[in-house]
């Protein structure tokens, strides 16, 4: 399976714009907070992290980044909690799944702060 980089995620979806932002602000202080069609993407070793802190995006936009790879997914729920997911080679293979973190391993904070914020196109020109 092929590992998939930040940069690559990005070409592999449909994106309408793109955010650089500094590290001082929390994403609820964000302008774009709250809407749906924005996702993060973060590079992490041996990979990427495409995460949304407020919706399900994220789920949606790695069917079309894991193709010919395995990605996992997080959806924090606000109403019954985060939820996991397995997409391999663009198919979800596992949902519903509670997952882990542990906030002093030192790993990048791929919700808070990633490398890049952007929208995706949803008219399907992108």
């Amino acid at each position: 399976m092929k590992a998939v980089t930040a940069a690559e995620a990005v070409l592999r979806m449909d994106v309408a714009e793109l955010f650089v932002v500094d590290g001082g602000a929390p994403w609820y202080e964000r302008p774009f907070c709250g809407d749906v069609e924005i996702v993060g993407v973060t590079d992490v070793p041996g990979a990427c992290v495409i995460a949304q802190p407020w919706a399900f995006r994220a789920r949606e936009a790695m069917g079309r980044v894991a193709q010919e790879t395995i990605s996992y997914g997080m959806y924090a729920n606000p109403k019954s909690g985060n939820q996991g997911c397995i997409i391999e080679d663009g198919r979800t293979i596992g949902w519903d799944l509670h997952p882990g973190y542990d906030p002093d391993a030192g790993s990048t904070d791929c919700l808070e702060n990633p490398d890049v914020w952007l929208r995706l196109d949803t008219t399907g020109s992108g």
